[in-house]
């Protein structure tokens, strides 16, 4: 922790884990994810860190008043100036410029947080993980993630479905934008 602010909370961990496990399907470019009580508030790609921050912001800026951001690139000082206008809880990233650190520090309740291998997320992506939960009557939830198995576009198949004998498929195969798009939003 760079700035530890207010004592970190188990939700503002757990919104940068789950941000996270949103970010690493996102590693083509600088990519940005707001969540709040573990809800995503938005999340983009950018040209740059501050784009990213910007188009996740506008998602649903209510919603992410008070939440965690989390940055798959460094903080520079545009991003940091177009963080500090708004209220949030935690900004994550790999680093931090000491110019935008120092803009960041402004707000002295805010926990920032620095996950130097955040680029390293892309090599958990299509690997399972164990998530525990403890429950307030003392009982736990132990869980699986399910493999994702959309690696590319040869996992995407055409809709295609027998009813009463007939067979009904798409009319047309999508165009490459449109497996692009698929496959960003699904990832």
């Amino acid at each position: 922790m760079l700035q530890v602010g207010k004592h970190p909370g188990k939700i503002n961990l757990t919104d940068v884990d789950n941000a996270l496990n949103i970010l690493k399907f996102l590693d083509k470019k600088p990519a940005c994810a707001i969540m709040k009580h573990n809800n995503p508030c938005g999340v983009a790609y950018g040209s740059t860190p501050a784009e990213a921050f910007e188009k996740a912001f506008w998602c649903d800026r209510i919603a992410a008043f008070g939440g965690a951001v989390v940055l798959t690139k460094t903080v520079d000082v545009e991003t940091a100036k177009a963080l500090v206008q708004y209220y949030f809880e935690v900004v994550c990233a790999p680093d931090f410029e000491g110019a935008a650190l120092d803009i960041l520090k402004k707000w002295k309740n805010l926990r920032i947080l620095q996950i130097k291998e955040i680029k390293r997320l892309q090599d958990y992506k299509f690997k399972r993980f164990i998530d525990i939960k403890s429950l307030m009557d003392g009982g736990i939830i132990i869980q699986e993630s399910q493999p994702y198995k959309i690696k590319g576009t040869q996992d995407l198949k055409p809709a295609e479905t027998v009813y009463k004998g007939e067979t009904y498929k798409i009319k047309r195969a999508p165009t490459e934008k449109e497996y692009q798009d698929m496959l960003s939003a699904g990832m």
